[in-house]
């Protein structure tokens, strides 16, 4: 029993060690560039419908329920009219438009495509020389890149190129992937409306000025991608994965986490160093800002919750039993322990034997550290929005269902249960990145409302506060937090 013991002791730290290198290396890879030959290179309808089965038949596969949302019926009407209308060769970026529409009726996050060599692409390209803020289908320019100066951030847009934005936004949506409408709106927000030019290759925008409510009508040029991260870059310069200040009342601690990627052996490092000068510090009160956290690997919401509780995390997951996912699974494993059989391998025993298209329910514990003498005793505030997904929300719904602190903002753009754990693969021919969830996450409470993590204090950000670089959310939460303490002292 202790060979036994020592051998899986031995396994796991090899697992661990390995764990973070292999990311790196898979991260390179997905991000290679292509050649501008290979993105131009076209395929038969032969080959491009030979790409759709086998996206199709992994999807199936691995998805615990891919019709979940969109009946099957549904989908495979809308692929047979896909079908249809392939009858030339399409270079790989033609066939991804089709493509991004035929998966989007999935409203799955973690289930799509991604165009290969995105940013290079997306830096040679033009754009709506705009960043704007999407909210319900309407649209206000919070900085404004076109070189017309008339055009004063916080203007409202009504029409750009004779076509209502709400329309526009309409087909932006019904062409993405997500649960929830305000998830894709964000997703826009973040790189930029996708609008098709005028025939003079610009924009002509009908617009609300801010400053005296009247319409106008001008005409703009779009600008490059590499113009465009430049100008976000001067005027939004990008923060850290994770950083930590406090306030100069010396009471307010603030813990920025906008990812759960990358080294996890640095972001431990990073709490550890935080908390304890938290504690040194005696801050009595944590705003914790999770607002642009996309998500990641679930063990960095662990690490982060391990200092604000010793308590048991439970939760269940349903996974989905394939082919593709033994192999995944094995690909985590040491090459030099991947001998062994999956039976025998910590945490594979409850799957590895039942077979393929079987769902499997698991009883997730996950024990908190129980004697951490940095843990944080003070009031919790935690900052979430739609922008907040995926391993984000897992912070989110452990703080929220354990009672661990007050959420202040927005409904979260990722769903409080629901699907993930990405199986990554490549369309045979066109090579186009596919990406498929493989299981269904239930939170603790084992609420499964199609909603995200709601706010104990809905809070959005103003657009007059936006132009003026105010953090409206950021800004309650200290009111917030001076006014319960200037309560808690009239009543002591």
């Amino acid at each position: 029993m202790k060979t036994l013991k020592l051998f899986f002791a031995i396994l796991l730290f090899a697992v661990l060690s390995e764990w973070m290198p292999r990311a790196c290396m898979c991260s390179a890879t997905a991000e290679r560039q292509e050649t501008l030959s290979e993105l131009e290179k076209q395929y038969s309808p032969e080959e491009l419908k030979e790409d759709l089965d086998f996206m199709f038949k992994t999807m199936e596969d691995v998805h615990p329920n891919l019709y979940a949302y969109t009946a099957k019926s549904v989908i495979d009407e809308k692929r047979k009219q896909l079908e249809e209308e392939i009858t030339h060769p399409l270079t790989p970026k033609q066939f991804y438009g089709k493509v991004c529409s035929l998966v989007a009726p999935f409203k799955d996050g973690h289930t799509g495509v991604s165009f290969p060599d995105f940013m290079n692409t997306y830096r040679q390209e033009k754009h709506f020389p705009f960043d704007v803020r999407i909210k319900n289908k309407k649209v206000h320019i919070i900085f404004n890149y076109s070189g017309d100066d008339f055009i004063e951030p916080g203007s409202e847009l009504l029409f750009v190129n004779g076509v209502s934005v709400a329309e526009i936004i309409t087909g932006l949506i019904k062409n993405h992937n997500a649960e929830r409408e305000r998830y894709t709106e964000s997703v826009y927000e973040h790189w930029g409306l996708s609008i098709k030019r005028g025939p003079d290759d610009g924009y002509e925008i009908e617009f609300i000025l801010r400053s005296d409510g009247k319409r106008y009508t001008r005409k703009v040029k779009p600008i490059t991608g590499t113009f465009l991260c430049e100008m976000r870059e001067k005027n939004r310069p990008k923060k850290k994965d994770y950083s930590y200040h406090a306030l100069s009342d010396g009471a307010i601690g603030i813990i920025e986490v906008r990812t759960c990627k990358g080294n996890l052996r640095l972001f431990k490092r990073f709490l550890k160093r935080t908390f304890a000068r938290i504690k040194n510090d005696n801050i009595s009160h944590l705003i914790i800002d999770i607002r642009e956290n996309g998500g990641g690997d679930d063990v960095f919401p662990y690490a982060l919750i391990g200092y604000l509780t010793d308590r048991t995390i439970v939760r269940r997951v349903d996974v989905k039993v394939s082919r593709q996912g033994r192999e995944q699974m094995k690909r985590g494993v040491p090459q030099l322990f991947r001998w062994v059989p999956g039976r025998l391998i910590p945490g594979f025993g409850e799957i590895w034997g039942k077979p393929n298209g079987s769902v499997v329910s698991v009883e997730i514990k996950t024990k908190m550290p129980r004697n951490n003498p940095l843990r944080f005793r003070g009031d919790v505030h935690l900052l979430i929005g739609v922008r907040t997904f995926s391993a984000g929300c897992t912070i989110a719904f452990i703080i929220k269902d354990y009672k661990l602190g007050t959420l202040i903002g927005e409904e979260t753009g990722g769903l409080a249960t629901g699907y993930g754990n990405v199986y990554s693969f490549n369309l045979p021919n066109t090579r186009i990145e596919c990406r498929v969830s493989s299981k269904y996450f239930v939170r603790p409470s084992g609420e499964a409302d199609g909603r995200g993590i709601l706010p104990d204090y809905e809070i959005e950000q103003d657009i007059d506060d936006a132009v003026a670089g105010i953090d409206t959310v950021m800004e309650f939460a200290k009111e917030l937090i001076l006014s319960n303490r200037n309560q808690s002292k009239n009543d002591n």
